[in-house]
């Protein structure tokens, strides 16, 4: 994850005026891990702490979604507290 945000050049962050809403291609796309592991109630605070940001799009994103490419539409994976170990195994040996 924080490859992914050193890698973010400012072009690519949103760009906030007037507290108004970027455009969705401005958007920085924060996927939170929703899956065996996450703790429910850590996934829902993530999401709503997330939108206070007009210029980030939360959203649950399944290991079974990573494992179908999602990520390449993620600028952003967060894991939410919960037992990382729990949340890896979904992923395979892969």
């Amino acid at each position: 994850m924080l490859s992914n945000i050193r890698n973010l050049s400012p072009e690519k962050l949103p760009e906030k005026s007037n507290n108004e809403k970027p455009t969705t291609e401005h958007l920085l796309r924060v996927g939170v891990f929703d899956g065996n592991g996450a703790g429910a109630v850590s996934v829902i605070e993530t999401i709503e702490a997330l939108k206070i940001d007009k210029g980030i799009e939360p959203y649950p994103i399944s290991a079974a979604d990573i494992i179908n490419g999602e990520l390449s539409q993620t600028d952003v994976l967060f894991f939410p507290g919960g037992s990382g170990s729990k949340q890896i195994e979904q992923f395979g040996d892969e």
